[in-house]
């Protein structure tokens, strides 16, 4: 063989180890993608019922969520979507005293009042005072 034709033969055997090397790096990749994937796939059910069960989501939308939860930018805004909801419990009842069970003198009859300054029978600390010091005990 002549020089020229050695030097493409080397071309050749270097092109097909660059090749070669190419696809054995694709291929673990790929495969650590799709065991990636098939984590994110088992874990989707789990995912469901865990917002189903904390009042995330309504429980008529279970199939929905698993299909959206697949796709990885669909499961950011459902994330996003969840970070800002408030369940029944953690939003409490409008009206009702909040972070502790210590009941103030002035508003101890109206908590049991459903109108906000309403007048109650109940006689207070602070009428108890006012009716002694007029004379009226």
């Amino acid at each position: 063989m002549t020089a020229p034709n050695l030097n493409v033969l080397e071309q050749v055997v270097n092109y097909i180890k660059c090749s070669d090397a190419i696809a054995s790096r694709y291929q673990k990749e790929a495969a650590t993608k799709q065991a990636s994937d098939d984590k994110v796939r088992g874990m989707i059910p789990d995912v469901v019922e865990a917002l189903v069960k904390n009042q995330r989501l309504p429980g008529h939308l279970r199939e929905k969520a698993a299909s959206l939860l697949a796709d990885p930018a669909k499961a950011l805004e459902i994330l996003i979507n969840t970070a800002n909801h408030r369940n029944q419990a953690e939003a409490g009842q409008m009206g009702t005293p909040s972070g502790g069970t210590q009941k103030k003198a002035h508003v101890r009859g109206s908590l049991n009042s459903p109108y906000v300054g309403g007048r109650v029978t109940e006689e207070r600390d602070s009428d108890r005072i006012l009716f002694e010091r007029l004379g009226l005990r």
